[in-house]
């Protein structure tokens, strides 16, 4: 909502017709009120800055596991970028964190990350 009052006020409509088509759910209204805008592209600029702000971000949580093939002290360590994927996704993280924990049942590494 622009400049103006009433019928006169500036009003702006932006949408996102791929996340509409995803899911019903995806069709959700929000007004801003921008009353120091007058011109049409800047309301569209906010519009659309709205849009990308709040639209559905993938995220990844994870336990690392460790394996033959990749171990923590021998083929990544603290503050490497690693690389997760799952179901056709994939994210990049670094390694900001270990837990070791060694007592009679053996050893027990924990690996903390963070998105990048």
């Amino acid at each position: 909502l622009g400049q103006g009052q009433e019928s006169d006020r500036n009003i702006v409509t932006r949408s996102d017709s791929d996340l509409i088509d995803d899911s019903p759910i995806n069709l959700i209204e929000k007004t801003i009120t921008a009353t120091n805008e007058s011109e049409t592209a800047a309301l569209e600029s906010i519009g659309d800055r709205v849009l990308d702000e709040n639209k559905p971000r993938r995220t990844l949580s994870f336990d690392v596991l460790q394996t033959p093939a990749s171990l923590y002290g021998k083929h990544y360590f603290f503050g490497d970028k690693v690389t997760a994927e799952y179901d056709g996704y994939s994210g990049n993280f670094i390694v900001d964190g270990t837990q070791i924990v060694v007592n009679s049942t053996g050893e027990q590494i924990r690996v903390r990350t963070r998105s990048v």
